[in-house]
């Protein structure tokens, strides 16, 4: 009984998997387009700087 549910369980995973990835392309014209402005950036203040991203999530009680 429980092998049925965990194969039916692995077959959905891996079909929404799949479905997922195929969904990944890359984006090669905004790559182009970057490159075309890439002059009129302006210049890194800081040599070695990184971006750093803090997600928080609060849930009140």
């Amino acid at each position: 009984m429980y092998k049925r549910q965990v194969l039916v369980v692995a077959g959905l995973g891996w079909a929404l998997y799949e479905r997922l990835d195929s969904n990944i392309t890359t984006d090669t014209e905004t790559a182009e387009e970057l490159r075309r402005w890439e002059k009129e950036r302006p210049s890194a203040l800081v040599s070695g700087a990184q971006n750093i991203l803090v997600t928080v999530s609060y849930t009140h009680l």
